[in-house]
């Protein structure tokens, strides 16, 4: 990792986003087909709601590696909070097909599925989660929360 990522990296986990971007295009302008760099960017760009720039980054950066699970998860955050939820579902599928114990990218699948009302597809999410991690507590919290908008009150509280 050189070192224009590397302190992108601890800016971007200290929340400090616009400096974690300059640093991102001082990576990208030191190796402009560094994948990992061009989908951290894209992060950055979708939390500054700049969500096209994003797209148009994470899907260079999958491009380059399509065989990266990690690219597709993030390829399906950057869409999913864009507000593209069926492009987001299909990227985070790819990204648990890629490897399948993949436990956020079922989560953040779910929240996709959630979100775009498919209640019963996440529903099956969720639980898929949880058997991947059995003490995920927000997987048992949102289905939770599927189980009470699909009526089923006795479930809501067996995962509440």
């Amino acid at each position: 990792m050189n070192e224009f990522l590397q302190r992108a990296v601890a800016r971007h986990q200290e929340g400090n986003l616009e400096e974690a971007e300059r640093l991102y295009r001082d990576a990208l302008n030191a190796d402009q087909d560094h994948a990992d760099a061009k989908a951290l960017l894209a992060l950055v760009l979708g939390a500054r709601n700049r969500h096209e720039e994003a797209i148009n980054y994470v899907r260079q950066a999958v491009g380059q590696d399509p065989s990266s699970s990690l690219l597709h998860f993030h390829c399906g955050t950057v869409l999913m909070n864009a507000g593209k939820l069926a492009d987001a579902m299909i990227s985070f599928q790819r990204a648990i097909k890629l490897k399948p114990d993949f436990v956020l990218a079922m989560y953040n699948l779910a929240n996709a599925q959630r979100a775009a009302g498919g209640w019963t597809g996440a529903i099956e999410s969720y639980q898929a989660a949880i058997r991947m991690k059995p003490d995920y507590a927000e997987a048992y919290n949102n289905l939770a929360l599927c189980y009470v908008h699909e009526r089923n009150f006795d479930e809501a509280l067996r995962h509440a």
